[in-house]
């Protein structure tokens, strides 16, 4: 399978329920917009599991959206390859050298600034931090305000039981620390809304309805997930303790509502600066205290946050994509 025009092939999961194959086609669209007739025809997609045969790139690029779950090997490849490693473990150092005995690797990405560490410690190719796109939002639906958002989804003016609202983002998994952010909500006396099917592992909470939580556990259409960031008073990332560097997806796609951010500090919120862009907390405690001072501060912490998302945005991402992959090929 030769591209002698010297193409931008993006390998990844594709057409599925998973957080790479959204990823990669948020990435493809912006990339698609940037087009000034300088790239026509250049960006195209191979899902990983229908990789039978070696990819010929030589005059262009091949992008390899690397995540353990899905590419445990290189796939063959004849031209410059760039990774973007998702996720980031201390040990890198293992898999950097089996992908560049494989293929002639010209530069990875990672999704953090922590990560740069544990890859520049391994490999003398070029590393790039490029952060994951963020959706905007409130500049894309400029007409819904809270209470428009409510409306449309049927929740009552001033909340949920009249609490304000928590919007607890996506897939549910067992990383996540659905016990900790409902004692937080009982204790705060606010009203959590999780959404998020059951992820491909099978895991599912064993939180439950009740006075504080309502459980969507469905997977969310791009309009909802746009709606309950809207109409949410907060946004609320408890996950348990991780050993290596990643990025959240789920912050990102929501983080352009202009609501304030709440999130653990773990290297999984490397890439977003605490009191800067978003609130964070290491103990029950410090997570209801971040609570009561963002309900305090919504309109200030929001904007900070909108701040970031636009400093993020899907399509600064695709910009730098596109200067990165200049550099290997002749765009």
């Amino acid at each position: 399978m030769s591209y002698d025009r010297g193409k931008v092939i993006l390998v990844s999961s594709w057409d599925t329920m998973c957080g790479i194959a959204i990823y990669t086609k948020d990435l493809l669209r912006e990339l698609e917009k940037l087009d000034d007739g300088r790239f026509v025809d250049r960006f195209v997609v191979k899902d990983v599991k229908s990789l039978k045969h070696r990819i010929k790139n030589k005059n262009g690029v091949t992008h390899l959206q690397h995540e353990f779950g899905i590419m445990p090997k290189p796939p063959k490849i004849e031209g410059n390859v760039i990774v973007t490693f998702h996720t980031i473990p201390i040990n890198i150092g293992t898999t950097l050298r089996a992908f560049e005995s494989a293929i002639d690797i010209s530069g990875y990405i990672v999704p953090c600034p922590g990560a740069l560490d544990y890859m520049t410690g391994n490999t003398k190719k070029d590393v790039y931090v490029v952060s994951l796109g963020s959706q905007l939002i409130s500049d894309e639906n400029p007409e819904i305000t809270k209470e428009e958002a409510r409306s449309r989804l049927g929740i009552p003016e001033h909340g949920i039981g009249d609490m304000p609202i928590g919007f607890v983002f996506g897939f549910q998994s067992r990383n996540k620390n659905y016990e900790r952010l409902l004692q937080a909500a009982i204790n705060t006396g606010i009203h959590l809304v999780i959404s998020g099917s059951v992820h491909n592992c099978g895991y599912r909470s064993d939180v439950t309805n009740n006075d504080n939580v309502t459980i969507l556990g469905k997977h969310l259409s791009d309009e909802e997930i746009d709606l309950y960031a809207l109409a949410s008073d907060l946004l609320l990332y408890d996950y348990t303790e991780q050993e290596h560097y990643s990025a959240s997806a789920s912050l990102h796609r929501t983080i352009g509502a202009g609501r304030p951010v709440i999130a653990v500090d773990t290297k999984h919120f490397n890439d977003i600066k605490e009191k800067e862009s978003c609130l964070k907390f290491s103990t029950q405690r410090e997570l209801e205290m971040d609570i009561w001072y963002a309900l305090a501060n919504q309109e200030s912490l929001g904007k900070a946050s909108l701040e970031y998302a636009r400093k993020t945005s899907w399509r600064e991402s695709a910009i730098q994509h596109i200067e990165i992959y200049g550099k290997y090929m002749n765009l």
